[in-house]
């Protein structure tokens, strides 16, 4: 024992040792850190440049190295033969709105105002609205507070570390200052056309001289999209910066901040199309999903103070934050869907009550509010969202809940199930699984997981009459805008549990996988229950998007609507893969006349649907024109979605590339 305790060195020496070389490994790194300092710009050009000029990532800081089309790819079969991964960005087929306009507006980017102007941004302080929505009373000392105190600030002579945020607002600043007409009409077209669908912030209360700059950029750049002016994609940089700056890393963000970040990932994931927007989306939601898990906004926990002795303000606030946290959920959910990635947020962490009805949400002041507050729906906001997703997803429980839900919070549960929905998919469609060709059995996540949206989807019809008013052009609520993007997200989750869209397109479902090398699958596929059902999902995407198309330009729920045409891609998919492997009609079997579905007219209900889709037993037709669902039509079904697509050249480009590859699969 004495041997070993002697061998042992003494901790003093060690801890000297230690030291010592620290100190070295510090002087080491000091040096080259130095030695880098005194570089001289052209040297550090040289070094960082390639036969072709800088590299791409130095050009553009948000360009990415390969493309969600190379994550998917299947792994080569021969090492020596590496993947291309500068292949075309499958977010093309996200929506554009195009070039034109809703009407003209002015340009944002004009010379200068006239001094007459009717808007302007605030020239003075005064008591902020962010003051009783913040985090704390530290946010008045921002870089996203208004005008005058950011320019009061910046003459100043700030740090270096804080030089870097103010320049990033002026630039805003200057930018909405220049174009204040313009700025106040799509100010006004964003409570319009965009606030009914994200409806963060309080109309009746809103005061331009009280918003931060950030906030305000946010707003005007998705109005700009929206208005379909070209102008957006040079504004777009601008706030981007400003509110990547208005994001300290000590203090916690303010209300406004958060609010505006949000804006950021939904004009980032409308605009998917553009380059570098999908980096954008991407890692603005993951800011924005930290910062509020870690500030406690998911469960109820956000500590705001200075609220003042109104118990307006208070509610303003809380019920702001509450909409924060819902909107996060949807934007997260949606983000998950058009990149097949499992959802960050997850229901069971948002711990507080549903939002407020859109009618109660409109109350001006505290006797508006108290008047309003009797017409809520009843016990709807006593339980907090995840006690009310977990009882409402009990399917012996289901029918004695308390409380009837709306329009909108019956979107919000779809949001929710996409977590349930993404892992039941996963695992049927990878090789190993068997459940999308046999017969399933009540234990399978495939059929849970339809169990749920099944009785999600009666539970709507029983409550808001969802699919009846939609298909009427019946708008018996605020919440009827709704509608289409609920009807598209139940109806493509229902169709991403039940076909396997890699392996249509001819991927593999993983490494082990050759593109191609599943012909048995597939054919097992196409004649299950799960393939017919999976057309029928994708009939009712189709006739919804028809619906929204059927005007000479896109309308405001179809460009707010992120999921339609991906989903519409994946419905073409789908159903031409089915109908080049059916032969279902008189002159393919030469049989008697045989009973036709109507999938875009037929009720759910209806008796010849089910049977068809059960047993296989009649023919499927699609759209006005009763095109039937086999091999012999295929053209004209190719034609159909041709047409569909005919406004978003991404997506006809991806559906062309997957027609060509039809036949040789």
């Amino acid at each position: 024992m004495r041997m070993q305790m002697s061998m042992r060195p003494d901790i003093d020496d060690v801890n000297a040792t230690s030291d010592d070389m620290m100190s070295g490994n510090d002087q080491m790194l000091t040096d080259e850190i130095r030695e880098m300092n005194e570089l001289s710009a052209s040297e550090l050009s040289t070094m960082m440049s390639t036969p072709d000029g800088p590299p791409s990532w130095i050009q553009d800081p948000w360009s990415l190295p390969f493309s969600p089309s190379a994550l998917n790819a299947p792994f080569p079969s021969n090492p020596s033969n590496p993947i291309d991964l500068n292949v075309v960005d499958l977010a093309h087929w996200s929506m554009d709105p195009g070039e034109g306009g809703r009407g003209h507006a002015a340009a944002i980017f004009s010379a200068s105002s006239s001094e007459h102007s009717p808007f302007s941004l605030p020239a003075s302080n005064g008591r902020q609205l962010e003051s009783v929505s913040s985090a704390s009373p530290r946010d008045a000392d921002r870089s996203d507070r208004p005008a005058s105190s950011v320019t009061s600030f910046a003459s100043r002579s700030p740090a270096p570390s804080r030089l870097s945020q103010e320049d990033h607002v002026n630039n805003l600043l200057s930018v909405l200052n220049n174009g204040s007409l313009a700025t106040e009409s799509l100010i006004q077209l964003y409570f319009v056309e965009i606030h009914p669908y994200w409806p963060l912030l309080h109309a009746p209360t809103f005061d331009v001289a009280n918003t931060s700059h950030v906030l305000l950029g946010s707003m005007v750049v998705l109005s700009s999209w929206l208005n379909r002016e070209l102008d957006h994609m040079k504004l777009a940089p601008l706030v981007f910066d400003a509110v990547t700056a208005a994001l300290p890393d000590v203090q916690p963000p303010s209300l406004q901040t958060l609010q505006a970040l949000l804006l950021c990932v939904v004009y980032s994931t409308c605009c998917l199309t553009e380059e570098g927007m999908l980096a954008k989306a991407v890692h603005f939601n993951g800011i924005l999903i930290s910062k509020c898990r870690h500030l406690g906004v998911f469960n109820g926990q956000y500590a705001y103070d200075d609220l003042g002795d109104c118990a307006f303000s208070g509610w303003l606030a809380q019920e702001q934050l509450h909409r924060l946290a819902f909107s996060i959920l949807r934007v997260d959910a949606h983000l998950s869907i058009l990149m097949d990635h499992p959802p960050s947020v997850r229901y069971q962490e948002i711990m507080i009550s549903l939002p407020k009805s859109s009618q109660l949400w409109t109350a001006a002041n505290d006797n508006e509010r108290r008047s309003l507050q009797w017409n809520e729906p009843g016990g709807r906001e006593k339980a907090p969202f995840c006690f009310l997703m977990r009882d409402a997803l009990d399917l012996n429980r289901r029918s004695h809940l308390p409380y009837r839900l709306t329009e909108a919070d019956y979107h919000l549960g779809l949001c929710s199930l996409q977590v349930g929905v993404w892992e039941a998919a996963r695992e049927a469609h990878i090789c190993e699984s068997d459940e999308l060709v046999t017969n399933s059995v009540s234990g399978d996540p495939v059929q849970i997981y339809c169990a749920h949206l099944e009785l999600w989807r009666v539970s709507m019809e029983n409550d808001c009459q969802l699919r009846q008013n939609y298909f009427s052009a019946s708008k018996p609520s605020a919440d009827h805008i709704f509608s289409p993007l609920s009807l598209t997200l139940w109806h493509i989750s229902a169709l991403t549990l039940h076909a396997p869209i890699k392996l249509l397109e001819g991927q593999g479902c993983c490494f082990r996988c050759r593109p191609g090398a599943d012909k048995a699958r597939l054919r097992a596929w196409v004649t299950s229950t799960h393939a017919r059902v999976a057309v029928w999902n994708a009939a009712q995407i189709s006739h919804v998007v028809a619906l929204e198309s059927s005007t000479p330009t896109p309308t405001t729920s179809l460009l707010l609507n992120p999921l339609a045409i991906p989903s519409l891609l994946k419905s073409a998919i789908v159903t031409c893969s089915y109908a080049y492997e059916t032969y279902a009609c008189r002159l393919c079997t030469g049989g008697p006349p045989i009973d036709s579905v109507d999938l875009f007219g037929v009720k759910d209900e209806d008796e010849k649907l089910v049977r068809w889709k059960e047993q296989g037993e009649g023919l499927a037709t699609w759209g006005p024109g009763e095109i039937p669902v086999c091999r012999c039509q295929l053209g004209a079904l190719e034609t159909w979605f041709r047409e569909a697509l005919s406004r978003y050249k991404g997506a006809g480009m991806e559906l062309n590339y997957f027609l060509s590859g039809l036949g040789k699969r």
